[in-house]
């Protein structure tokens, strides 16, 4: 009984991180490079070395959504079997948390590497959550749907 709780709760969790990390890196407002860098007063050589952290930050989590989508679909099949193992849906897990924390050091690399771009300022204003709320309330996702604020459970307005 405890073990069928626990994979339950194990793979209710498990869903609800991969649909936030599965999220489209594409997925902003039309406007929104342009307005980050009119906020920022960002010059040329700043605007394009953040375009490109950006395009290699979209090829990680490409990359990461591919591996994570592999692990979903062993997940699955084991709990589709008869008497699912939990050892191996552990195993499932733990390859999943070790690409979690692999994709978070790129996101702190990557980070790392913004704030090398930015002056002390710039940086400091990026990171403040008056900025990051206020610069696209009317964000979509790809196939134009509204999509939620990161742990709100609320739509954008």
């Amino acid at each position: 009984m405890i073990n069928k709780f626990m994979i339950g709760i194990a793979v209710s969790v498990l869903l609800i991180t991969l649909s936030v990390a599965a999220q489209p890196p594409d997925s902003e407002c039309p406007h929104m490079k342009k307005r980050i860098a009119e906020e920022l007063n960002l010059n040329d050589e700043q605007a394009t070395q953040l375009k490109l952290l950006k395009l290699d930050m979209q090829k990680e989590y490409i990359l990461h959504s591919d591996e994570v989508k592999k692990i979903r679909e062993k997940i699955k099949a084991e709990m589709l079997k008869e008497k699912p193992s939990k050892a191996v849906l552990n195993g499932y897990a733990d390859e999943l948390g070790k690409l979690h924390a692999k994709l978070s050091t790129k996101r702190i690399e990557n980070l790392m590497k913004v704030k090398e771009v930015l002056n002390k300022e710039q940086f400091e204003k990026l990171l403040s959550k008056e900025f990051l709320e206020g610069m696209c309330r009317d964000r979509k996702d790809a196939k134009g749907k509204k999509m939620m604020r990161h742990g709100m459970g609320e739509e954008q307005e």
